[in-house]
């Protein structure tokens, strides 16, 4: 099994070429790239099956994240909120985090505006550019930064985190609760208002800690705030009754 000579522009790839040219952009021979993909679990049935067919976008990227894990030993990316502005990504429910982590690792971009495309061919072109930015990281694509995430911390860990400069810890209890007893420095935003006015700092980088009483408002405030664009946003214990802490 060869790789077709046919390089006419635009021309979808075979999955089996597919595979060929990924796997002997890695140096694995190209005598025994079927055979190399069969043994380190590249290949699905279908793949077998469909091997002269061209290849999807959706099929393409699930290849293609099994290369990374099985030959390459790439990790997932922990972050691969990026993947989120694909209309598309839930579309197929077995290949979220296969396209995820691709798209997330810069390596096969959107086929059309905020779509993955995950049914349209692979063209033969976009097989040769993919398989370049498999074996050399740095020619992945830059993808635009994701939704942010949250975390619930402790005590301790917000501490650490206000000592280094920069956080901003926010109460977003009511003004009577907060006039009450807070937090040492932190400042009021009752939820009421984050949820009319989410930009309150041009800051989007900038880690934001937030409590409330019981957890369930400042939650719902991280929501807000990750949606608004924050990457930081942690939530920590809620003062309760009997342990206000004035500044």
């Amino acid at each position: 099994m060869g790789i077709r000579r046919n390089n006419t522009p635009g021309r979808p790839a075979s999955t089996e070429e597919f595979i060929e040219i990924v796997l002997r952009g890695l140096d694995i021979p190209e005598e025994h790239i079927m055979a190399f993909a069969a043994e380190r679990d590249i290949l699905e049935t279908r793949d077998r099956m469909q091997a002269e067919l061209p290849i999807r976008r959706r099929d393409a990227a699930r290849i293609l994240h099994a290369v990374l894990r099985q030959v390459l030993g790439e990790e997932d990316e922990i972050d691969w909120s990026a993947a989120e502005r694909l209309r598309d990504l839930y579309a197929c429910r077995s290949c979220v985090q296969h396209i995820a982590q691709i798209y997330a690792k810069g390596i096969l971009p959107e086929g059309k505006p905020y779509l993955f495309d995950t049914e349209a061919f692979l063209t033969l072109e976009e097989a040769n550019q993919v398989a370049e930015r498999v074996a050399d990281r740095e020619k992945r694509l830059p993808v635009a930064p994701g939704r942010g995430t949250r975390r619930d911390i402790t005590l301790e860990e917000a501490s650490a985190l206000l000592e280094k400069g920069g956080a901003r810890l926010i109460d977003v209890r009511s003004q009577m609760d907060y006039a009450k007893g807070h937090r040492p420095g932190a400042e009021n935003i009752p939820l009421e208002m984050l949820m009319r006015h989410p930009h309150f700092t041009a800051d989007r980088e900038a880690p934001v800690i937030l409590y409330c009483s019981r957890g369930f408002r400042s939650k719902l405030a991280a929501d807000l705030l990750l949606e608004a664009g924050f990457r930081q946003v942690y939530t920590m214990p809620g003062l309760q009754p009997g342990e206000q802490h004035s500044t």
